[in-house]
């Protein structure tokens, strides 16, 4: 699969070359829902993230056509991931639905796919129901990532029922701290932490520098964290640009870490 690009520190660092702030960013968390395809066009996206110097991204979808659209306008741009939601509950629900099998297992067989996901798993005990049981093993058949929107202990419980499972883990567990975050990919070599919406606790607003905790992660596990934007409504959109560190808070912010 394309390499997802990793940032080893801050781009606005002191410590960072000029070169290394010329990196390329790769956005490891895009939607491209139903509800952005019918305002935004492909060439319309492919502009906004090169405006943000973004070179290509990670693209789950709801539902799977947003993903199809794009890869088949820049097919060297975006890496497809397999998103199974199909109804407005999906995302809470899906654990639940047994169709989502035989959905997942009908587009896999496209092999256009890399990972599946964006998955919410809200709750530890749900790892061990029938439709994620078999996700995971659908995944480690076909040597698929999971993107997994969950905390900790969910993470944990998903390599305790399959140690060699590759995962993404969608926020760094969004309320996670970086010392956790740490833990956990010091205790999972296949875990990889992805960053969206993380900006605030990364860089809050007027600080001079990022806090210690987080640096001490991101130098300790520079060859597995990355970026991502999470495009999942139309503001997300709108405002996906390079931001300054008075707007770093803003959801979409990608740029600066």
């Amino acid at each position: 699969m394309w390499s997802l690009i990793i940032l080893t520190v801050l781009a606005s660092s002191a410590d960072v070359t000029a070169q290394e702030r010329k990196l390329p960013i790769f956005d490891s968390h895009i939607h491209y829902n139903r509800a952005a395809w019918r305002v935004f066009d492909p060439p319309y996206v492919l502009e906004l993230l090169q405006r943000a110097g973004v070179v290509g991204g990670l693209v789950g979808s709801w539902p799977d056509e947003g993903t199809v659209k794009l890869r088949a306008a820049y097919p060297d741009r975006f890496v497809a991931e397999l998103c199974p939601y199909q109804e407005l509950d999906d995302r809470e629900n899906w654990s639940k639905k047994p169709r989502v099998l035989s959905f997942l297992a009908e587009r896999i067989a496209t092999n256009r796919y890399k990972g599946l996901g964006e998955l919410h798993i809200l709750k530890r005990s749900e790892v061990d129901w029938d439709v994620i049981a078999k996700v995971v093993a659908l995944a480690r058949q076909h040597e698929l990532f999971l993107h997994i929107h969950a905390g900790a202990d969910v993470i944990e419980r998903l390599f305790a029922i399959a140690p060699d499972v590759r995962i993404l883990w969608a926020h760094a567990g969004f309320y996670e701290s970086a010392t956790t975050i740490s833990g956990m990919m010091d205790k999972y070599p296949s875990l990889t932490a992805e960053l969206s919406l993380r900006a605030p606790n990364i860089y809050p607003a007027l600080a001079e520098d990022i806090g210690a905790d987080w640096r001490t992660l991101f130098e300790r596990h520079q060859d597995r964290i990355v970026l991502g934007s999470d495009t999942y409504i139309n503001l997300a959109w709108v405002e996906y640009k390079a931001k300054d560190r008075q707007s770093m808070s803003g959801k979409s912010a990608i740029g600066r870490y």
